[in-house]
């Protein structure tokens, strides 16, 4: 039996890139069977992560959705979340739509809400925002702009006013919001303390601007498609999840 450690992976771009094949499959079965855990670290939530799982075929040991606001085990149960103050989700939201972006998601382990803003025609799933109802706290709340330039603007106009309370992170052309202390290290962390798991001994791996921080805190490697911010920060490149497990057990032996 192998030394216990983590691989951490980001799933969009870096997990998923190009679908789940054979190959991964067979290098995640052999990561596991070596004594080694496997978590997939996303901005996507607990529910559609385990959405995604069932159709990619595979069972990680872990989850940690929300940019690492919530860890959850690899069936899909909750084991802790950190969420944001409830009373200002309305008004976030509202924030957000006076600064261009026609869309909002917020959500937690037990909702979730797609709201649009007053006036616009909503789908069966969508509500108007003067419809969101008064929540307890949330996880993370995400839109997205038209362009890249707007959403770094938008990202700077919410740090600066929220900046005390919520961490805004950009995730291609999205945006997503968490609480201020939040963030895929962060997750990694909490995690690693349950499962008795030394820093040294995790692995991250991903592929945008969202994974800097699990990237920077942790033994790590960037996607070859990945952002070059990113790939600077890692300083190793990795062409995919497979190929990274098969040269990680080659160090194990």
């Amino acid at each position: 039996m192998g030394k216990e450690r983590l691989l951490a992976s980001d799933y969009d771009g870096t997990l998923n890139l190009g679908g789940i094949g054979e190959a991964k499959k067979t290098a995640l079965a052999e990561w596991k069977e070596k004594g080694n855990f496997f978590a997939v670290i996303s901005g996507r939530g607990i529910p559609n992560l385990m959405e995604l799982m069932d159709e990619d075929g595979i069972r990680p040991d872990f989850l940690v959705g929300d940019n690492g606001a919530t860890i959850a085990d690899g069936k899909g149960t909750v084991l802790c979340e950190t969420g944001c103050r409830g009373d200002i989700a309305k008004e976030l939201a509202e924030y957000l739509f006076a600064l261009g972006c026609d869309w909002a998601t917020l959500r937690a382990s037990s909702f979730d809400y797609h709201v649009k803003p007053a006036g616009y025609p909503c789908a069966e799933w969508e509500i108007p925002i003067g419809e969101l109802p008064q929540v307890p706290y949330f996880t993370q709340m995400s839109t997205s702009l038209r362009s890249l330039d707007d959403t770094v603007r938008i990202i700077g106009q919410v740090r600066e006013r929220y900046g005390n309370l919520l961490n805004p992170l950009q995730n291609s052309g999205c945006i997503d919001i968490v609480s201020k202390n939040i963030n895929k290290a962060v997750g990694i962390r909490r995690l690693i303390q349950r499962i008795g798991v030394n820093e040294a001994d995790v692995i991250a791996v991903g592929d945008n601007v969202n994974d800097a921080d699990m990237i920077r805190a942790f033994p790590s490697y960037a996607m070859e498609n990945g952002v070059d911010e990113l790939k600077r920060i890692a300083g190793r490149k990795v062409a995919g999840v497979d190929i990274l497990i098969r040269e990680l057990l080659g160090e194990q032996k």
